[in-house]
């Protein structure tokens, strides 16, 4: 669905921590690689709907962005893609253990993150989203 590279792949991770791991950040552009459709499914299946979100706008300064979540909102609009798809094999820098996946729309930017979060495991054991809220409609701030 993200039209990831084969060999860039198992570079990032056989080769982590060692000289020969190539600093390689691929730019997928209307590529026939990414399958945008399953990608979006993937979103809003990963998004879910039909209920409220509440999230800390900003450490320390106590306040909370809240937005209902409409079925039809996410379908329609939020899990959309509309930005080009950036795949970073080793994280940005290259260098890591990760392989990170970016795109946005107009209300979210996302980040899709391939990767060990089991502390000795080189290879990947989790693809976890992350998410960024830019501009919901009805979007509350307390």
């Amino acid at each position: 669905m993200c039209g990831l590279e084969e060999d860039a792949f198992c570079n990032t991770f056989n080769n982590f921590g060692k000289p020969m791991q190539k600093s390689k950040n691929i730019k997928h552009s209307g590529s026939k690689k990414v399958n945008k459709n399953v990608l979006q499914n993937f979103v809003k299946t990963a998004m879910g709907s039909n209920y409220w979100m509440i999230h800390s706008r900003d450490k320390g300064h106590n306040m909370i962005n809240m937005y209902y979540m409409d079925p039809g909102d996410v379908d329609s609009r939020f899990s959309r893609i509309t930005s080009d798809v950036v795949v970073f094999y080793g994280g940005k820098d290259g260098s890591g253990k990760r392989i990170d996946v970016q795109f946005s729309n107009n209300h979210f930017s996302f980040k899709l993150n391939i990767r060990s979060k089991t502390g000795g495991l080189v290879y990947p054991t989790n693809i976890m989203m992350e998410y960024k809220t830019l501009s919901i409609p009805g979007k509350i701030t307390l």
